[in-house]
């Protein structure tokens, strides 16, 4: 009898003799694949030079046609991971972590280091005892490709160098920690924030009621492999934790964990195999055995020359494609080809292929550079203006990617650009209503345009419109300063400077103004206003009527002039004051509006900007500070205190008082946190808990180490624990 031990992606078998019915786990390989011949030799090779109670035996080894397989032991008790979903109690976890050290101490004598230790490779016998499995990679060497388990690796696995067996306890010490929490010590989305999360990360620190533990992580997880504990450290640290006494009688439980191979199913019955060496086994039963390993490889075989049934046995055992995959593959690139199908039509066709088979590498990649496309696709819709259809395929790529950060960008540079088209139109219209001759109209159009070039710089709609505006301006202003009327010469002068300021007829117009026989007077006349202006507090405001406008209008006639390039520079520092002052007490909302004024009255544009980006970083930061103070609170009320490790109140409060030194809510929520782990640490003394009343009391003095009270109890306890110690 032949049958698939797993899921559908196993490459593992469950072999049962016809006459014997033992049963033996059944490992198949191609004989095409790279990965597979390294697979299949490297483990053939480890299993025949080891001999231990702990590590899988193999049994036979062979090849039909285009398969080779491993016969091995069968164990009917599970693996590790299975273990844990069922629950394996707190006592029981040195024994299984001793199990696997006596493993790892034969297979590092004999020269095999295994390099993927993991739940899913530590499998049970029925009666409990733990044995170690798949050595299908242990004889790889340090390439440009790191073998393994990236959850599981040692740092220097990681890196691709040269192993000892030092690497392989590193591993166990990760397991030992699943097995102790539920969960792995260093985990992240992706391989590369794993690796440097091996690489960098503090070991972490084990939960109270596991802490009798600690010891032997810290040996295991060392990140230096010299520094590391190898086989009698790991016995002689598990040895004291059970001497210890501590460790509660409570079952451990976690979730079980995706894995690539497993070996063992879950029978009611385990039949023992003659191991090699072993003389009670008899040559006929070894003959049984062995004719039913030869009679499930001939089926494989089979599989491949019995045309009625061989596309459903290949499809079942995992040697030949789906038709069902094969035909969503046509069907997606089909559709991929196809320039009128949308984007969801095309991301649903792959993601079809990826339901039948979840490591289909090219499905991946076609969806990434559809995506890519799309995106390029709006990218040059934008530039050319066809921003309807850029909205609708971006619209189709948020859709389908919400959390492409790209697509942000992209949605924000879509806005601009519909802004700039909509301030186009709206600008255009507004000087066709004026029919060209409206000067309040042409003033209007002037910051319009300034905002289209803010947003698409090198705009040429925008720079010609500016141009004809600064034209008709100088025209104004000539024609006003031959009439004598100097205020509206220099007014209409000083429209055409914002409007261009390299405008080639200013120095004309200048020079016109200055021949009027008023003009001196004049100038004089506007400094007095705007000292006298910026004297009353009116140094942007009210329009047309503040100091920054005056001195504009004395430096579009006498761009020269010292005495209003001093008082502009004066005034600027005075309003950027204001403004530090409205950021310091929050009110956002006056910032903005005199933001909005300083530009309006002809505020260099640096300045402006750096304005603009001050009151974004400020609202950034208060907002930060807000939302952690909402969530120190919750975390405090909730009793996360000092746990876990990177999210609890105390840390949220002390990064508060880092972004905002001195922020009083922060500081007293702080005190009161310590005050409460204080007082829990009272509690626990009277309670007789003494270790957790020293732990918890340390906590509170690490926040705040200067509560003299604190220091003198902490003292007062560790003067009593060493009279009951003596």
């Amino acid at each position: 009898m032949l049958r698939r031990i797993g899921d559908a992606s196993s490459r593992v078998y469950l072999a049962t003799a016809d006459a014997s019915q033992r049963r033996v786990a059944l490992k198949v390989f191609t004989r095409t694949g790279g990965d597979d011949r390294d697979s299949f030799q490297g483990e053939v090779d480890a299993l025949a030079r080891l001999d231990h109670h702990n590590i899988v035996k193999l049994i036979d080894h062979g090849s039909f046609d285009t398969v080779r397989y491993l016969a091995m032991e069968y164990f009917a008790g599970g693996d590790l991971a299975s273990r844990l979903a069922q629950g394996l109690r707190l006592r029981d976890v040195t024994r299984v972590t001793r199990d696997v050290v006596l493993a790892l101490e034969h297979a590092h004598a004999h020269g095999i280091i295994h390099q993927d230790i993991k739940p899913t490779n530590i499998l049970f016998r029925l009666q409990g005892g733990a044995v170690l499995a798949d050595f299908g990679i242990s004889g790889a060497k340090a390439t440009d490709t790191v073998h393994g388990t990236p959850t599981y690796m040692s740092p220097e696995q990681l890196l691709g160098g040269e192993l000892t067996g030092s690497s392989d306890f590193y591993s166990l010490g990760i397991v030992l920690f699943r097995m102790l929490t539920g969960r792995v010590p260093f985990d992240a989305e992706t391989p590369a924030r794993i690796a440097s999360l091996h690489l960098q990360a503090a070991i972490p620190q084990l939960p109270p009621s596991v802490s009798a533990f600690q010891d032997v992580l810290n040996g295991l997880l060392a990140k230096r492999p010299e520094d590391r504990f190898g086989a009698e450290q790991t016995i002689d640290a598990l040895s004291r934790v059970e001497l210890d006494g501590t460790l509660p009688n409570v079952v451990l439980r976690t979730d079980t964990i995706a894995t690539d191979e497993i070996l063992v199913v879950s029978a009611p019955i385990e039949v023992s195999v003659a191991s090699r060496g072993d003389p009670g086994g008899s040559t006929r039963d070894r003959r049984l055995v062995y004719g039913g390993i030869a009679a499930a490889a001939l089926l494989i075989v089979g599989l491949f020359t019995r045309p009625a049934f061989v596309d459903q046995a290949l499809t079942a055992t995992g040697l030949r494609d789906d038709p069902l995959l094969v035909a969503a593959w046509q069907e997606a690139e089909a559709l991929r080809a196809d320039p009128n199908q949308s984007l969801a039509a095309v991301v649903s066709a792959y993601r079809r292929v990826l339901e039948i088979d979840a490591d289909q590498a090219e499905a991946l990649d076609a969806i990434g550079a559809t995506q890519r496309r799309w995106k390029n696709d709006v990218r040059s819709a934008i530039e050319t203006n066809d921003l309807s259809f850029a909205d609708t395929r971006l619209a189709q790529l948020i859709d389908l990617f919400p959390q492409d950060p790209e697509l942000d960008e992209l949605a924000r540079r879509l806005t601009e650009m519909s802004i700039v088209q909509r301030l186009l139109t709206d600008t255009d219209s507004l000087l066709a209503r004026g029919g060209g001759e409206d000067p309040r109209s042409a003033a209007m159009a002037i910051p319009s345009y300034q905002e289209v070039l803010r947003l698409s710089p090198g705009n040429e709609s925008a720079r010609q419109g500016l141009d004809d505006l600064a034209a008709f301006f100088s025209d104004r202003a000539t024609t006003a300063a031959r009439e004598r009327r100097v205020d509206d010469a220099i007014d209409s002068l000083t429209l055409a400077v914002n409007a261009n300021p390299e405008h080639p007829t200013l120095e004309s117009v200048r020079a016109t103004i200055n021949d009027a026989a008023s003009l001196q007077a004049e100038i004089e006349s506007m400094l007095s206003s705007a000292q006298t202006l910026r004297a009353d507090g009116r140094l942007i405001d009210p329009p047309e009527d503040n100091a920054a406008e005056m001195y504009q209008r004395v430096l579009a006639t006498d761009p020269d002039n010292s005495l209003a390039a001093q008082g502009l520079a004066e005034l600027n520092a005075q309003v950027l004051g204001q403004l530090a002052a409205d950021l310091d007490q929050r009110r956002f909302a006056r910032a903005g509006a005199l933001i909005e004024r300083a530009a309006a009255v002809g505020f260099d544009a640096t300045t402006v900007i750096d304005m603009r980006d001050r009151l974004t970083a400020e609202r950034t930061r208060a907002a930060r500070i807000d939302e952690l103070l909402a969530s120190s609170q919750a975390l405090i009320k909730a009793g996360f205190l000092t746990e876990p490790v990177s999210d609890n109140a105390v840390t949220q409060l002390r990064e508060i008082l880092r972004i905002d030194p001195g922020n009083e809510t922060a500081q007293d929520l702080l005190n009161s946190s310590a005050a409460r782990l204080a007082g829990v640490a009272e509690e626990a003394y009277q309670a007789g808990l003494m270790e957790l009343a020293r732990q918890y009391l340390d906590l509170a003095l690490a926040i705040t180490p200067d509560v003299d009270a604190w220091q003198e109890r902490r003292e007062q306890w560790v003067e009593e624990t060493g009279r009951e110690g003596s």
